[in-house]
């Protein structure tokens, strides 16, 4: 893992992965860090223009149209791990995915939990499909 930027081709290809599993939203990729042995990206979220026709800001980045709720993290490291991460209900959990289709989850405590209702099936359907992206790029 050694660039700089994120290359533009994965940025599209995962906004459609997020997308896909919220369709009421839009994202926008936000890279953290990046270094050698670890990418951190935070995906924003922003209502989409179906779902809020009666906003009055023209600019659709700005914060009345953002959705804290759905913001989440993603890390891939160089021992080819996936996580993401997000706030449910004020406590911050963790999917973690190591390619072999076997998930796991935990909390800011690092115990381990059964799947989130009702947002776990979508990170780990995002997490399928990420991985592989995510490897192809960074690997």
């Amino acid at each position: 893992m050694n660039l700089e930027i994120i290359p533009i081709e994965f940025e599209l290809k995962a906004l459609q992965i997020a997308a896909k599993s919220y369709t009421c939203a839009r994202f926008k990729l936000v890279q953290k860090s990046f270094d050698r042995n670890i990418l951190n990206i935070e995906f924003k979220a922003y209502y989409n223009q179906q779902s809020c026709s009666n906003r009055s800001k023209i600019n659709p980045t700005d914060d009345s149209y953002k959705i804290n709720s759905i913001d989440f993290d993603v890390w891939f490291d160089s021992e080819e791990r996936l996580l993401i991460s997000s706030f449910w209900r004020r406590s911050l959990l963790t999917l973690v995915h190591g390619g072999d289709n076997n998930f796991y989850w935990m909390n800011d405590d690092g115990k381990e939990l059964p799947q989130p209702y009702p947002d776990g099936s979508k990170f780990e359907n995002m997490a399928l499909d990420l991985y592989p992206l995510m490897k192809h790029y960074f690997l």
